[in-house]
Parts: C-alpha cells; structure tokens; sequence
C-alpha cells in the first residue's frame, strides 16, 4: 500500500514480542529530537502519534462515545466517524506510527 504521508513512520504489530520497545525506542527518539531543537534554539518540535488498524473485534458505537450530532450504529463498525479504531488501541492488532511537527 502505497503511503502519502510523510509522517508515516511504519506498521507495528500488537502481538510481536518486540512490539513495546519499538514503541519506547520510537519514544525516546522523539524525547532526543526534541531536545536538540530545544538546545539549538529551535521553537519547533514533534510528537509521536499511534494510530490503531485492524481491530480485533468489531464493536459498536454508542451515544457515551460519541459526539452527539454524529449518528450511532446500529452494527459493530470497525472505525468511528473520525477515523479512529473503535475500542482504542486495546483493540487494534495493528498500530501505524506517525511523528508530526507539534
């Protein structure tokens, strides 16, 4: 799949034993990014963004989880209407990582 972002970082599986410390290695390179922008002098500064895909189940969307002026479903749906998995990143077999200028 082709990616348009060029935030994107990469595709990390929930199940893999490695899985924690990619995220903690992703963590602290941002900690370090931002830290050399700070000691430079530099205003600018990232952040790490863990968006969560494939969720495991399938759940549905009630009134207490959602705006009010968005429509509930009626089914389990795998997305809410802005994009995020449903469930959380509890649910996600999968997470995308992004890091983006804060």
């Amino acid at each position: 799949m082709e990616r348009y972002s060029e935030s994107f970082v990469g595709t990390f599986k929930t199940l893999d034993k490695n899985f924690d410390g990619d995220i903690e290695s992703l963590r602290l390179r941002v900690k370090g990014m931002n830290a050399d922008e700070k000691e430079a002098g530099s205003d600018l500064r990232y952040r790490l963004v863990l968006r969560g895909r494939r969720p495991f189940k399938k759940m549905i969307l009630d009134r207490a989880s959602t705006w009010g002026w968005i429509p509930v479903s009626p089914n389990p749906v795998s997305y809410d209407y802005f994009g995020n998995i449903v469930g959380g990143l509890e649910n996600a077999s999968e997470v995308d990582a992004y890091i983006y200028e804060r």
